[in-house]
């Protein structure tokens, strides 16, 4: 846009009362890099769209027509899971036993990544369902051979943002398996969060998605 049509806006509603990651981050790149290009507005659920017209309808904002659309509807598991009856919690996700990611009402099928019913602070990343899908293989894989599988599972998150052309940023987490609630948990002070935006992590971007690329199809 500030190439190919600087006169233009960009407007970000979001169902959501806040941004969910990397907030401050995004607010600063927003107000440094795109002051008048960019706005974004929270708490702005759509009840309709109107194709022909481009016009959205909010549940509580005025109504806006504009020259482009990008449309996400609200997120849930995909349609195969949900035909198979694994979408236990809130009739969106699939309830799954993080020690093996078998389904909760289904123990033979597991489910990985977005579809699952992630706990609270933990994301719905590519990184993660890789790290999602180990835990799973290593727990089919000890079932196979009559073991235990493992108690104990620890997995890490990495999520990368462009913001230019050049420049990323990231969040890190690593997650351990809470026993006493049947859960994953964040381990407190691991992880970290990007100083600012930078070439260096832009690199660093491009390196990990060409790792993740190659041990999760290769």
């Amino acid at each position: 846009m500030k190439s190919k049509s600087p006169k233009a806006k960009l407007f970000v509603f979001d169902s959501n009362p806040d941004i969910q990651a990397k907030k401050g981050l995004f607010e600063k790149v927003w107000k440094t890099n795109f002051p008048s290009q960019l706005e974004y507005i929270p708490n702005a659920s759509i009840e309709s769209v109107d194709v022909a017209t481009k016009t959205m309808t909010f549940e509580v904002l005025p109504k806006l027509k504009a020259d482009v659309l990008n449309i996400i509807p609200p997120q849930s598991c995909g349609p195969i899971a949900s035909r198979a009856g694994l979408a236990s919690v809130d009739k969106r996700w699939c309830g799954v036993d993080f020690l093996s990611y078998a389904s909760l009402v289904q123990p033979d099928i597991h489910v990985l990544g977005d579809s699952i019913a992630s706990p609270p602070g933990m994301p719905k990343s590519g990184h993660m369902a890789n790290q999602e899908a180990k835990v799973c293989a290593a727990a089919i894989a000890a079932w196979s051979l009559g073991q235990a599988i493992p108690s104990m599972p620890l997995i890490a998150n990495t999520c990368y943002s462009f913001v230019s052309e050049t420049e990323a940023m990231h969040v890190t987490g690593v997650y351990r398996y809470d026993a006493a609630k049947k859960t994953m948990a964040p381990v407190p002070g691991a992880g970290g969060l990007s100083v600012a935006p930078t070439l260096l992590e832009g690199i660093h971007a491009m390196g990990w998605a060409g790792n993740i690329l190659a041990d999760s199809l290769e």
